[in-house]
C-alpha cells in the first residue's frame, strides 16, 4: 500500500517544526490545520509538506503553498503516483508539476459554461461576498483569455491572467486572490493547478496597527448617537464587518454582559470558520446598548440598514467619520484619483484596524494573549500575536528614552 503523508510546516515559539495535517471525515482537509500535542490547531502562514517513502529512502517534499486546496489536491498525485508502480517518480527538486489527463466530463466543456455551473455550485456553500470575489476573478479570467475550452488551459493561460490582473492595476494582493480563485475553479474540475511555486503571485503582507487613543476620540466627536454606538461596538468587542453587519438583540445579554457571535442562516449569516463565541462587554457599551434598545425596541439587528436589512455599508460610516474627524493621514490616492485628505477614501482607514485595537488594549490592560485568542476566536495564537500592537505607549516611550537618551550630545 502507497503511503504519503501531508504535514505543515509551523513556527512555535520560533523553532521550526513539521506537524500533521488533519484531515476531515469526507477526506478533505480541514483548511491550514495542524496536530499539536494531539489538539488541532490553526496556522495559516504554515507551508504544506508531503512526505514519502520511494525504495525505502523517506523523501520530503515541499508543496510551495499554504493553500489547502492546492495542498490537497497535490497529495492526492502523489498518491497516484505511488500506486502506479511503472510511474517515474520525480525527485522532490523536480520543478513540474505531473500532469493530469483531463476527466472525461471535461473534454469538450467551454470555459464560459463551466464557470456558470461552477458558481451555481459554490453559491450553496459560500457566503455571498466570497462568491462575488470568485464571479469577479473569472469573468476576468474570461477577458483575458483566448481559449474556449477548459481542457485546453495551460499554464500560459494563467500567466497571462495575472499579467492582465497587473497591468489592469490590481494591487499584488488582488492580483494573488483572483489567481488563488482560479486555481480554486480548476480544482473543481479535477484540473491540476496552472500555477505553482514562484508562478504564484507574491505580496506583502502588510501589519494593520490599532487606533490610538486620539484618533478614536476624534472619530466619536464627529459621530452621531448611532454612529457612536457602531464605532463603540467594534472597539469593545472586537467582532469582523459581518458579525456587526448581522448582529441581533438576541445575541446580547445585557444583564450578564456578554455579546455571543450566533449564525442566521435565515438571514444567509455563518460565522467565520463556523466558530461561534461569547466574549465579556464593557459597562460603557452595556450602558449604551441599553438606551439604544430604548430608541429601537423592534428591531432585530442592532445595526439595520435600509427597511431593517442588514446594512453593507457600515466601512463607509466609518471611513467618513475618519475623514470629518480628521484622522486620515492625508498623503494617500485612491484608483480613481480622489485624495483623502478631501475624500473617505483612507487606506489607513478599516474596520479590521478596530479589531485589532480591541486585542491590543485588552493586550494593555494585561488580558492574557491565551484569553484574548478565545476571544478572537482565533484558531492559532501565532495569529492572535499578530494583533498585539506593540506600537508606542507610556512605558515603552519611558524604556525608549532611557535606551538612547545618552545619544543627544553635541556632535
Amino acid at each position: 500500500m502507497a503511503v504519503a503523508r501531508l504535514y505543515i510546516r509551523i513556527s512555535i515559539d520560533g523553532k521550526q517544526q513539521y506537524a500533521r495535517a488533519v484531515f476531515l471525515p469526507n477526506g478533505n482537509l480541514k483548511p491550514n490545520y495542524a496536530t499539536v500535542e494531539g489538539k488541532p490547531q490553526r496556522f495559516p502562514d504554515g507551508m504544506y509538506h508531503l512526505r514519502y517513502s520511494i525504495g525505502g529512502t523517506r523523501r520530503w517534499e515541499s508543496l510551495k503553498t499554504t493553500d489547502h486546496t492546492i495542498a490537497i489536491q497535490r497529495y492526492r498525485i502523489k498518491l497516484n503516483e505511488l500506486e502506479t508502480p511503472a510511474a517515474k517518480l520525480p525527485s522532490p527538486t523536480s520543478a513540474p508539476e505531473p500532469e493530469l489527463e483531463p476527466v472525461a466530463q471535461v473534454v469538450g466543456i467551454t470555459v464560459a459554461d463551466a464557470i456558470t455551473t461552477y458558481l451555481k455550485e459554490t453559491a450553496t456553500h459560500k457566503s455571498r461576498k466570497t462568491l462575488a470575489a470568485y464571479s469577479i476573478a473569472l469573468k476576468l479570467f474570461e477577458q483575458s483569455c483566448s481559449k474556449t475550452t477548459l481542457h485546453s488551459l495551460t499554464r500560459d493561460d494563467a500567466m497571462n491572467f495575472v499579467k492582465f490582473l497587473r497591468d489592469r492595476g490590481n494591487a499584488p494582493r488582488t492580483v494573488h486572490n483572483r489567481a488563488a480563485a482560479l486555481q480554486f475553479f480548476l480544482h473543481h474540475y479535477k484540473l491540476p493547478s496552472l500555477l505553482v511555486g514562484k508562478d504564484v503571485p507574491k505580496f506583502t503582507d502588510k501589519k494593520v496597527r490599532a487606533y490610538n487613543g486620539d484618533e478614536l476620540g476624534k472619530m466619536l466627536s464627529v459621530s452621531t448617537e448611532d454612529e457612536h454606538d457602531l464605532l463603540l461596538f467594534f472597539v469593545c468587542t472586537g467582532v469582523r464587518e459581518q458579525e456587526a453587519q448581522y448582529a441581533c438583540w438576541p445575541d446580547v445579554d445585557l444583564i450578564g454582559k456578554t455579546y455571543k457571535v450566533t449564525e442566521h442562516r435565515d438571514l444567509g449569516f455563518v460565522p467565520k470558520d463556523k466558530e461561534e463565541g461569547s466574549v465579556p462587554l464593557a459597562d460603557v457599551l452595556v450602558d449604551r446598548l441599553i438606551e439604544r434598545r430604548k430608541r429601537h425596541p423592534k428591531a432585530r439587528l442592532i445595526f439595520p440598514g435600509k427597511r431593517g436589512r442588514p446594512d453593507g455599508h457600515l466601512l463607509r460610516i466609518v471611513k467618513r467619520l475618519a475623514l470629518d474627524g480628521g484622522v486620515n493621514c492625508g498623503q494617500c490616492v485612491n484608483r480613481k484619483g480622489l485624495p483623502c485628505s478631501t475624500h473617505p477614501v483612507c487606506s489607513n482607514v478599516g474596520l479590521h484596524k478596530l479589531r485589532k485595537t480591541y486585542a491590543t488594549e485588552l493586550h494593555r490592560s494585561g488580558v492574557p494573549a491565551r484569553v484574548i485568542q478565545r476571544f478572537l476566536r482565533h484558531s492559532s495564537l501565532d495569529t492572535t500575536e499578530r494583533y498585539l500592537d506593540a506600537s508606542q505607549n507610556e512605558q515603552t516611550v519611558a524604556q525608549v528614552n532611557n535606551a538612547f537618551g545618552g545619544f543627544g550630545g553635541a556632535a
